[in-house]
């Protein structure tokens, strides 16, 4: 118990955002296209009511950091990060996990970081190919 004061609890949550490419190469600017992509991650990375949760192989959850909870400095900074730092807006939606024993390493499928990146990079092709139209248009 002693150790366990001293780090801290044995759980992180983790919040973070994709952004996207353009088909020019240029990296998009438009907040609500990034938000947009967050939120169909989202949908595809989260569990559906009576759903067994063992068929998914990576479950997220999300919310939004807006200026009224975060202040105008954070917003702004989560957004330059972004790269979405001239668009208009102060609601950025994030996507969450929750890492129950940091120091998990290794998995039967090979190193937990490789799992994961293997599993982000699947879920945000698919779901750009799918938004893909949507970029392009706006809507």
């Amino acid at each position: 118990m002693t150790l366990l004061r001293e780090i801290g609890p044995d759980q992180n949550i983790l919040s973070y955002a994709f952004n996207f490419y353009l088909p020019d190469g240029t990296l998009n600017t438009d907040l609500e296209a990034a938000n947009r992509l967050n939120r169909a991650l989202y949908g595809r990375l989260s569990i559906d009511p009576g759903d067994d949760i063992y068929a998914y192989p990576l479950v997220v959850s999300t919310t939004d950091f807006d200026v009224a909870a975060y202040g105008p400095t954070y917003i702004d900074d989560y957004k330059r990060r972004l790269g979405v730092g001239g668009s208009p807006g102060g609601i950025v939606t994030v996507l969450r996990s929750v890492i129950m024993d940091p120091w998990l390493t290794e998995t039967s499928k090979g190193s937990f970081i490789d799992v994961l990146e293997s599993e982000f990079r699947n879920a945000a092709v698919a779901t750009i190919g799918e938004l893909r139209h949507t970029f392009a248009t706006g809507y």
